[in-house]
């Protein structure tokens, strides 16, 4: 008992010093010196995190050894503006950056749009001004598509529509949002 007692003793003693020699050790540096040391972290940019280092540096004319300039693929017989170009570098691209995933046009062709059009032609015209990525009003009427057009066509599967005079708006039912637009015929889009 008297040794439990005598190394507790000597670890609280232990502690205490080391806890008087922490806070001496904050301030043995002078404020001269502290300064110099604040004016060290944040001497430029790109030191001590505030900016990235290469942010800065100039971009060097293209090299013929190049295959990537400004994220476009440079070499002969590339695309000028592909999907890889950063949307810095191309209005195209940064066009699609800003549109809604849910925008995006479905996946059909010209036939498939034909063969949706006319299986929904019955259908009474809804008014619903709204387009791809808006949710449609509660006030407007869903409808199944045919079984035989989500058979033919697997892209419209899961999905509902409603006539307007201005096309077919496909629209996801689960959520109600419009995820694709077929023109009528005779008008594009």
């Amino acid at each position: 008992m008297a040794a439990l007692r005598a190394g507790l003793i000597t670890v609280a003693i232990l502690l205490g010093v080391g806890f008087a020699l922490a806070q001496q050790g904050e301030n043995l540096a002078t404020p001269q010196q502290k300064s110099q040391q604040e004016k060290a972290q944040h001497k430029d940019d790109g030191r001590a995190g505030t900016t990235e280092p290469s942010s800065h540096t100039p971009t060097a004319p293209p090299d013929a050894s190049w295959v990537f300039q400004n994220g476009k693929l440079i070499t002969p017989g590339a695309a000028a503006d592909s999907q890889t170009v950063p949307a810095k570098f191309s209005e195209r691209n940064n066009a699609l950056d800003e549109l809604p995933t849910m925008a995006f046009p479905l996946p059909l062709t010209d036939d498939q749009r034909q063969r949706i059009r006319d299986a929904v032609s019955k259908t009474p015209v809804a008014t619903a001004n709204v387009h791809s990525a808006d949710l449609l009003p509660n006030d407007v009427e869903v409808r199944a598509l045919p079984d035989q057009v989500t058979a033919e066509i697997p892209a419209v599967r899961n999905l509902s529509y409603v006539r307007t005079s201005a096309g077919v708006l496909l629209i996801s039912p689960a959520n109600r949002i419009v995820v694709g637009e077929i023109a009528a015929q005779g008008t594009a889009k």
